[in-house]
């Protein structure tokens, strides 16, 4: 769980400074180096990136400013 959490919290980054919130187009750049940077399967790999996206958007609905989303803890 630490390497899916601190796949969340990497790819986080990115998604903070590009506003990319596309899942097909993060999945084209990104999911390659989740896979082989973080030692996780396809399934987590896809995961990471479903979690990422959704917690961005989640926040964006409830009114919130643009800020960097943390994963600090287990997802």
């Amino acid at each position: 769980m630490d390497a899916y959490r601190s796949a969340c919290d990497w790819l986080s980054g990115h998604v903070f400074e590009t506003r990319d919130l596309d899942q097909a187009s993060l999945n084209d750049s990104h999911y390659a180096e989740i896979r082989q940077r973080f030692g996780l399967k396809s399934q987590m790999a896809q995961s990471v990136m479903k979690t990422v996206v959704a917690r961005y958007k989640s926040a964006r609905s409830n009114g919130h400013a643009w800020s960097r989303v943390e994963f600090k803890r287990p997802e």
